[in-house]
C-alpha cells in the first residue's frame, strides 16, 4: 500500500480524517457489499479476514 510519506500506515488507514471508513461484513454478505461499493463508484480496499471467534 502507498500511503503519503508524512503519515505512519495505521494512521493513515484508520485516523479519523474524512473520506476513510472501515466496514466490517459477514462472509456471505462481502460480495454483495463490494457491488454496491463498484455501483456508486466507492474506492475500496480489502484489509483483511477475520475468522475467529467471539
Amino acid at each position: 500500500m502507498e500511503t503519503d510519506g508524512n503519515f505512519r500506515t495505521d494512521a493513515y488507514l484508520f485516523g479519523e480524517a474524512q473520506g476513510r471508513v472501515v466496514v466490517s461484513a459477514d462472509e456471505s454478505q462481502t460480495a454483495g457489499l463490494e457491488e454496491v461499493l463498484h455501483e456508486h463508484g466507492v474506492a475500496f480496499r480489502v484489509l483483511g479476514v477475520w475468522r475467529g471467534t467471539i
